[in-house]
């Protein structure tokens, strides 16, 4: 197996990649791995060094109903993928769901917007949310599959109000 060296700065020592960090001969494992040992890295730093959030998230287990907005199926309905909650807060929301993409389509990504349905104890609730981060569970965990961090961008003035009213009752 080949080994990878990265230097960000000529001065620091050399982070280099090998049997734990699997690498090609070309580098390119390199390019795809990266941006999961980032996130990765950033969840860690997130958990030493506080959540820095303005909304308080309720730390509350609502079954949801992810799909991909704005993407039809002719007549067949969109296809989704059920998950839950993780957390909530009027602005954004924690999602657990078993897998990271809906067929070849990714939940994530650029410009990428996501259906949600809230299933709340009053009835549900919709919204769209632009997902900003994922990671995988960590397999140490009884959960399985990825954590979404996504901001609601569109919810109706009438869900808005049950999601309010949902999230009063949680204090």
């Amino acid at each position: 197996m080949a080994q990878a060296s990265i230097s960000l700065f000529p001065q620091c020592p050399v982070l280099t990649f090998s049997d734990s960090f699997p690498v090609s001969e070309t580098g390119s494992e390199v390019v795809r791995q990266m941006p999961e040992l980032l996130r990765s890295i950033v969840g860690r730093l997130r958990e030493l060094a506080g959540d820095r959030r303005h909304a308080y998230r309720h730390r509350v287990k609502v079954p949801v109903s992810v799909s991909l907005a704005g993407h039809t199926n002719g007549r067949r309905p969109v296809p989704a993928i059920q998950g839950y909650t993780r957390d909530i807060s009027s602005t954004g929301l924690g999602l657990i769901v078993p897998a990271i993409r809906i067929g070849e389509h990714y939940l994530t990504g650029e410009d990428r917007l996501l259906k949600i349905v809230l299933e709340l104890p009053s009835g549900p609730i919709q919204m769209i949310v632009t997902p900003v981060r994922y990671e995988p569970i960590d397999p140490d965990e009884d959960e399985q599959g990825f954590v979404i961090g996504a901001r609601i961008t569109e919810i109706s003035p009438q869900d808005r109000e049950s999601l309010k009213s949902f999230l009063k009752s949680k204090k």
